[in-house]
């Protein structure tokens, strides 16, 4: 490796906020002016995009953030142990290096970082007691139960006073299922120090390497399985009869579960809805047929402005996620169904019906999956 000295500071160089910042892998640019933060994301995304052989041109502008800090949904930190040391943060820490109190941490809001550093508290006088169902699993060799925890946050409807309630759902991973009995104390001391937002504790089994998404075995220890979302959204309609597009106004209210993906930046999903509607034209008498539906944000906007919507998901969780999200906002133009889209069968049969509904169609969805449905279509 080349030998690389610090000679002097740049002029756009700043103290990092979050005192964590050196040995964290969470944050990559808090050493510098927000403005030359912009300047650096939008070189290293020509890159990536000049890599693929994608045209640089796509990009219209980098947007800034609003807010800059503490704007994620989601925070995961993974359990570790080194030579007998318990560490417990982002995913790579070092424990030598975790000297701030992990609340500290600038990526996700107050309440989700201290909602998991009580589990921790927790889970570390439980272990004193229990070493082996407390055990801290180890991706070397592949032994040990608890894996991570994630805090899901959302912004709920709006109270009588005006505000928005925060909602935290608290996730812990296990790499093999664990009887209620053994988490339930664990759960239970979690809830007597927590903030009021945490609404909701599950644990999951999840025997991937990485554990984020919901796993195959969900387990509801306190309160309800999910946090509620309140995504305001202004969508662009075509109008047939009057020859031109007006834009609804709604308010969707999201269940987001432990395998939810899109709200990790929920700031943008408003203004990623729609540009995605309004590229595709939709009006008000055409029906959409929406391939990996996810949980429901997508197929939600649809069906503001389509008469009917068929949203197609893959696996169970996501389809139950669905049905979830289009109950709590009384969707009543839309389909859920779940399927294989790897199957030539079912996408044979899927073009079928989209061909038989006598309206455009509009197969959303990327990959080798779109063109085959195409060319049975």
């Amino acid at each position: 490796r080349p030998d690389v000295r610090r000679l002097y500071p740049s002029r756009y160089e700043v103290k990092p906020p979050c005192p964590h910042y050196k040995v964290c892998r969470g944050c990559d640019f808090q050493h510098l002016k927000y403005s030359r933060q912009l300047v650096e994301k939008r070189r290293w995304l020509e890159q990536a995009l000049t890599t693929s052989k994608t045209p640089i041109s796509l990009i219209e502008r980098m947007r800034p953030s609003q807010p800059q800090y503490r704007y994620s949904n989601r925070l995961e930190w993974t359990m570790s142990e080194d030579e007998g040391e318990m560490i417990f943060g982002p995913p790579g820490i070092k424990a030598e290096s975790w000297e701030a109190p992990a609340s500290n941490c600038m990526l996700g809001p107050k309440a989700a970082a201290r909602v998991l550093t009580v589990a921790w508290e927790s889970f570390r006088e439980l272990r004193r007691r229990d070493r082996v169902d407390f055990s801290v699993y180890n991706e070397k060799f592949g032994w040990g139960n608890f894996k991570s925890m994630v805090a899901h946050c959302a912004k709920g409807a709006h109270a009588t006073h005006g505000g928005r309630r925060t909602e935290i759902l608290l996730n812990i991973v296990l790499a093999e299922e664990l009887p209620k009995s053994v988490l339930q104390p664990l759960a239970d001391a979690i809830v007597r120090e927590s903030p009021r937002c945490l609404v909701g504790i599950v644990a999951n089994v999840a025997r991937a390497k990485h554990a984020l998404m919901g796993g195959r075995c969900e387990i509801l220890l306190y309160g309800r399985r999910s946090v509620r979302h309140e995504l305001p959204v202004k969508l662009p309609l075509v109008v047939e009869q009057e020859d031109g597009t007006k834009h609804v106004e709604k308010t969707f209210l999201l269940d987001v579960g432990a395998g939810t993906q899109p709200l990790a930046h929920g700031n943008l999903l408003p203004d990623v809805l729609n540009r995605m509607v309004g590229l595709c034209g939709i009006s008000d008498s055409d029906t959409v047929w929406h391939l990996h539906c996810g949980s429901g944000e997508v197929a939600l906007a649809l069906g503001a402005v389509a008469q009917q919507v068929v949203a197609i998901g893959t696996t169970a969780s996501e389809v139950a996620e669905l049905k979830r999200n289009l109950s709590a906002n009384g969707v009543d133009n839309t389909t859920s169904v779940l399927c294989n889209l790897k199957s030539p069968w079912t996408l044979k049969q899927l073009a079928f019906h989209v061909a038989q509904s006598q309206q455009k169609r509009l197969l959303l969805g990327t990959g080798e999956e779109q063109e085959k449905a195409r060319e049975y279509a």
